[in-house]
Formats: structure tokens, C-alpha cells, sequence
């Protein structure tokens, strides 16, 4: 099943990305830990709101790799990722925070393409340097308004190689 960005969240979060994820970190990696929320953890909307924005917002993965401590934080596309505005905005918060107690912290994107079937990971800086250098066309999800950026996969494709792993089909 692929999901549709206008859909309700419910069935745009198929967990599609995060299974590649997982079976890319959980061989590849010395050390990762679930960190962030799960989209399949039934939490209901009322009782998930009145959890504080950067809480929601945490980075679905931990990783220490290579003496590196690395955030990773996993999406989905088929040729456009559609990253939120405020979701950017907590990832950099994420990302800058701990930074300053260590030199060495990270955060990439996972990112998993439905059209090719491939995985890029992405740094955040990477990701910031694409939107200062193109003009990206915004719009909103049609369940709650939020707005997000149209990144084009290419995009993303042609700065980050595409990881070479085999995955077991899904």
C-alpha cells in the first residue's frame, strides 16, 4: 500500500520507511535505540497533543557509530518529500541542543523512495543548504493546515548516494 500525502495521517504513515530503517540500522550499526514515538503506538490525538512539541518531535532513532553520536529521523516519498515547517524547525532544535555539550552529534534523514525503491541518508545541513539554494513550493495538509516544503527526491537523490544494502522484500 502507498500512502497519499492527501490522505488523513492515519493512512499516510504506513511504517513502509520505517521497516527499511530499521533493518538498515539494526545490521549496519554498533549501537541504535528507538528514541522517538512509533506511528503505530495508539495514542490517542487528544492525549498525544498534550505531550509537549519537542517531545512529539523527537528523532525516531539514536545511533552511535564510528565514535559518532547521530540523531535519525525517518521519512517517506515517492518523488516529492513533503517536510513540515515546524518539524524542521524541531529537528534543528534537536540537532543544535546537544550539539553544544558535544561536538560530534548528528542528524539525518532516512529517507526511503517508494518510486525507486531506494534509501538516501541526509544531514540536516545537507537538507538546509538544498532549501537556501532552491525555491522549494510550499502547501498544507488538508487534516490539520500544516505547512510543509516540497523537496524534490531527485533532489535529495543527487546529493546523497543512494544506500547500498541489500533489503529483503517488504
Amino acid at each position: 500500500m502507498s500512502s497519499n500525502h492527501k490522505q488523513e495521517y492515519k493512512k499516510r504513515a504506513t511504517g513502509l520507511a520505517s521497516d527499511k530503517a530499521k533493518e538498515y540500522y539494526y545490521k549496519t550499526q554498533r549501537f541504535i535505540r528507538p528514541f522517538g514515538f512509533e506511528e503505530n503506538e495508539h495514542i490517542d490525538i487528544h492525549t498525544f497533543m498534550k505531550i509537549p512539541r519537542k517531545i512529539r518531535k523527537m528523532p525516531d532513532y539514536i545511533l552511535v557509530n564510528d565514535g559518532k553520536f547521530i540523531f535519525s529521523e525517518v521519512k517517506g516519498c515517492h518523488d516529492i518529500l513533503r517536510l513540515k515547517l515546524e518539524d524542521l524547525e524541531d529537528y534543528l532544535w534537536w540537532w543544535k541542543t546537544f550539539r553544544e555539550d558535544q561536538d560530534n552529534v548528528h542528524l539525518v534523514f532516512f529517507i526511503y523512495s517508494t518510486k525507486t525503491n531506494l534509501c538516501h541518508e541526509i544531514t540536516i545541513q545537507g537538507i538546509v543548504e538544498l532549501l537556501k539554494t532552491n525555491n522549494y513550493e510550499r502547501d498544507a495538509y488538508q487534516d490539520n493546515n500544516k505547512v510543509f516544503i516540497k523537496i524534490p527526491y531527485e533532489d535529495i537523490s543527487d546529493r546523497a548516494p543512494a544506500i547500498d544494502f541489500p533489503f529483503a522484500d517488504m
